[in-house]
């Protein structure tokens, strides 16, 4: 455990400012004391956490996971366009779930699947990038989520603002970089962007069950976070700039 802490220490600053708009926005705080977590740390190594026997490193980063549990699923907002879906009903013991398994179409997304029951509460929740590796999965313990929280509802800025995903913040992160966050309901991706003086290396990493792309184009320095592959992080920031959202 040590050991994968001091992995991600020197990393965290980065994903942190991209689960901060999640919190800005309202999503709803989800009871992590009844919820396992794992997450993928980098291309290798994974961590587990357990929210009912937390350590004081596992708290640590408690404020930056608590973005990706959400309780309910909202199966009406997946647009068909840009998933297929399979659906199939599945016991664990005196209980019956439905399995959503949505795959992306034209891969340029990540695929889930979703275990829901009890109206469309999440059971368990699993992230899988397009070589079929797990991102991030979770588990609600049923036996203490007997309180159903739905997020709350609001208009988005700009709906289906790049291929099916919404533009939900528009706005700069705490380290004054501007900063847009867009989500299709499934996948999600935040773009940080500043003026840079010179060229930065090109970095493709996988941070906290996130993909993190890092360079240096037209004069900006460009940040993409999120459940996107490479070059579809490429792709945003190139029509970002073509759209004139970027200058």
């Amino acid at each position: 455990m040590k050991n994968n802490i001091k992995l991600i220490d020197y990393r965290l600053f980065i994903i942190t400012l991209f689960f901060i708009i999640l919190v800005k926005n309202g999503y709803t705080d989800t009871n992590l004391e009844a919820v396992s977590i794992k997450i993928a740390l980098d291309e290798h190594h994974y961590i587990t956490l357990d929210f009912e026997r937390e350590t004081y490193k596992e708290r640590y980063l408690k404020n930056t996971v608590v973005n990706l549990v959400n309780d309910y699923f909202d199966v009406s907002s997946i647009s068909n366009e840009y998933y297929s879906e399979k659906m199939s009903l599945k016991k664990k013991g005196d209980l019956q779930f439905r399995v959503y398994e949505y795959t992306s179409v034209f891969n340029d997304r990540f695929n889930h699947v979703i275990w829901t029951y009890k109206d469309n509460r999440i059971f368990k929740h699993e992230v899988y990038d397009l070589s079929n590796k797990l991102l991030y999965s979770y588990t609600v313990n049923l036996l203490k989520t007997d309180k159903l929280i739905k997020k709350p509802t609001k208009d988005c800025i700009g709906c289906y603002f790049y291929k099916g995903f919404k533009l939900v913040y528009n706005g700069k992160n705490p380290e004054g970089e501007n900063q847009l966050f867009f989500s299709d309901g499934l996948n999600s991706f935040s773009v940080f962007w500043k003026k840079g003086v010179k060229e930065v290396q090109t970095i493709r990493k996988i941070v906290l069950g996130n993909y993190m792309f890092r360079s240096y184009y037209r004069g900006y320095i460009f940040t993409v976070v999120g459940t996107i592959p490479y070059f579809e992080m490429e792709n945003v920031v190139k029509y970002l700039i073509k759209k004139e959202v970027i200058k």
